[in-house]
């Protein structure tokens, strides 16, 4: 099963990853997309990453986790038109330790986490994630190294956190139709819980 937040197709290349993108023939519920609007901020992402992923993964039942960690989803990254913080980020690598501990016998052996490589990613994302990994989460406010701050060509944290709060309110306390972010969720709900024997509604 893969499972994707991202921003939405219809806004960014390689214009696929639509909610009901949900496997080939045969293998229906073992894609999942969630398909954010431009603008996507930590509240919103972790929303839909706690409205789809936990529900998901519990139903397909995953011996392993491996999960891909970019920074293009960070506020500073130009790539994508996401808008989330260190923390927000954080917030989602510590609920996917979680999930590996319950599902998968323990974060630190059965958790591959991977990303990309860039300055960006290097310190704040990527060690705030395999510190998650390895069961030694570092403190959002370590200093980052003066020789990286040195090193990096646009304005940088100084420490592990972009000092947000990451703090979200759960789908299931209500839907919003106006919501952009709500309508994504619903979405993928309604395209791929049914194959996953899930009930899509709230």
């Amino acid at each position: 099963m893969t499972v994707s937040l991202h921003e939405t197709p219809a806004y960014l290349f390689p214009g696929t990853g639509f909610p009901n993108e949900i496997g080939g023939r045969g293998a229906e519920g073992t894609a999942v997309n969630v398909a954010l609007p431009p603008g996507t901020t930590d509240a919103d992402w972790l929303r839909a990453f706690h409205a789809v992923v936990p529900q998901v993964l519990r139903a397909h039942k995953p011996s392993v986790l491996v999960t891909q960690h970019g920074c293009d989803s960070h506020r500073q990254d130009p790539l994508a038109d996401l808008n989330l913080t260190l923390d927000g980020q954080r917030a989602s690598y510590l609920a996917l330790a979680s999930l590996a501990d319950e599902l998968c016998g323990g974060a630190g052996s059965r958790w591959v986490g991977v990303g990309t490589r860039c300055s960006m990613w290097c310190l704040g994302p990527g060690l705030t994630l395999l510190a998650i990994v390895s069961g030694e989460p570092i403190d959002p406010n370590t200093s980052v190294p003066e020789t990286w701050l040195a090193e990096m060509a646009r304005s940088a944290p100084l420490t592990m956190s972009d000092g947000a709060d990451a703090t979200f309110r759960r789908f299931e306390e209500g839907f919003a139709p106006h919501s952009r972010v709500d309508q994504a969720i619903l979405a993928t709900r309604q395209a791929v819980f049914p194959e996953l024997g899930l009930d899509p509604s709230l």
